[in-house]
């Protein structure tokens, strides 16, 4: 009997159809127009269900006195999980994308990091202006927020988010948060960053 683990729900969903439908319990999960209650074929379906969860499984769902309703309550909270760990996963890769990208935007050398210290690590060791580098960090923190919008569509929008807008998202954001900052502008065109000037008096930074 196929056990069912964190990560393994949609293997273990359609080998335990296939296990149940080959000893005609299936329409206890899935009743039809011809389905009759049928007590005895229930508490086989949930006998069956039952061997193949873990311990910790079967305290959670053992208020649910039925197949269907035990069926149903694992695929409600593993489809969940599921879908948290693609998230994830993808707003993962997307990130590392993004940093390759602000890096190449910016000129400069790219270096991976998975956490907030390392980032910071790393920040403060690029040689770069002070007002240029309030205005790289505004990018970064940008793009923090455009990677929690794009994993909280990826979870909960009906469409998914396209990756590939994400960055134009950025600089878009970038920009606006920029000009709305009165000390500085910052000049964007499809290239990237033109210059960073002093608004009102053009010297460059």
């Amino acid at each position: 009997m196929p056990l069912l683990k964190g990560e393994n729900y949609t293997t273990w969903a359609i080998r335990m159809q296939i296990i149940l439908e080959a000893n005609g319990l299936w329409e206890m999960i899935e009743p039809n127009e011809k389905t009759k209650a049928d007590n005895k074929k229930d508490k086989t379906a949930i006998t069956f269900l039952y061997q193949a969860l873990p311990e910790d499984q079967l305290l959670q769902i053992s208020k649910h006195k039925t197949a269907k309703a035990i069926w149903n309550a694992l695929k409600t909270r593993h489809l969940g999980e599921e879908r948290v760990q693609q998230a994830r996963l993808q707003t993962c890769f997307v990130a590392k994308d993004v940093q390759k990208l602000i890096c190449r935007w910016w000129n400069l050398d790219f270096q991976s990091f998975d956490s907030y210290d390392g980032w910071l690590s790393w920040f403060k060791s690029i040689r770069l202006g002070s007002k240029t580098k309030d205005v790289l960090e505004g990018v970064f923190y940008v793009s923090w927020w455009s990677l929690w919008n794009f994993r909280n569509q990826f979870l909960f929008a009906t469409t998914k988010p396209q990756k590939n807008s994400i960055f134009d998202d950025i600089i878009l954001r970038s920009f606006t948060w920029c000009t709305g900052w009165s000390q500085y502008t910052l000049m964007i065109q499809s290239k990237g960053v033109i210059g960073l000037v002093m608004s009102g008096s053009g010297d460059p930074l």
